[in-house]
């Protein structure tokens, strides 16, 4: 509580015995004691500090409602395990996407720069029949003909064109939702410097696909496929191709 001859919150304890209140605490001044009797929600009697003596009057100011208690989740009932046969290991969260790639069904990206890192990375996930995507990778062309069908891919921007002509799947990232307008642009550039227009666009489709393991429903126009398509009127890697019309999971929009 607080008083108002007390500049400081008191903390006090006491007993009640059915309409008789008895409180003590310790302030900075002294011992508090309270003798009160309870009426219609007020607590009046006398309160002690010190020695000195006063009338006091303690009035309730909010109500205390029961809290129900949170049932117990029920726990899952575990089948045993019959006997002369191994405990499953169950899933690890953490490791699961780590498992998924070594099935082949997953994806594993490494931001890896220097040489002796790329090779150091490839290495080490190849002991485990990995083959990692490298990003970003900027000393890759270096080390290119060592890595060549050791990695899945790489997601750069540099060398793009030298790595796509020694057999390296190139990927592109866009950053950002309103990143991915410009890559058109900016694989067309890329072109122009000397990467093949057929590779170029496999890195926007099937090549990427393939890197992050999703090259059983996407990045081909296949039956089967997910039907997420544009028609343009031109190339795509052609700045002033415009879309004609567009199907998303099969159902034209535009």
């Amino acid at each position: 509580m607080r008083a108002d001859g007390v500049d400081e919150l008191i903390s006090l304890e006491g007993v009640r015995d059915e309409y008789h209140v008895t409180l003590r605490g310790l302030s900075s001044l002294g011992v508090v004691t309270f003798d009160l009797q309870l009426e219609d929600k007020t607590l009046s009697g006398q309160a002690t500090l010190d020695g000195a003596t006063a009338d006091a009057t303690l009035e309730q100011v909010s109500e205390v409602y029961p809290v129900a208690q949170r049932p117990e989740e029920s726990k899952a009932v575990s089948t045993p395990t019959p006997k002369g046969k191994p405990r499953s290991p169950g899933i690890d969260a953490n490791l699961e996407p780590i498992r998924q790639a070594m099935l082949g069904k997953g994806a594993v990206v490494v931001a890896v720069d220097r040489d002796d890192d790329i090779l150091a990375c490839v290495a080490a996930f190849e002991a485990h029949g990995i083959k990692p995507i490298l990003w970003g990778a900027k000393s890759a062309i270096k080390v290119a003909g060592q890595i060549q069908g050791r990695v899945a891919g790489i997601i750069t921007g540099t060398n793009v064109a030298r790595l796509s002509q020694a057999g390296i799947p190139i990927a592109f990232a866009s950053q950002a939702e309103q990143g991915a307008a410009a890559l058109p642009q900016r694989v067309a550039a890329l072109v122009a410097g000397g990467m093949s227009p057929t590779a170029a666009l496999r890195s926007l489709t099937s090549d990427a696909a393939r890197m992050f393991a999703l090259d059983d429903r996407i990045g081909f126009l296949r039956a089967g496929f997910d039907a997420d398509v544009l028609l343009l009127d031109g190339s795509p890697l052609n700045v002033s191709s415009t879309i004609q019309r567009v199907w998303v999971n099969g159902e034209e929009i535009r």
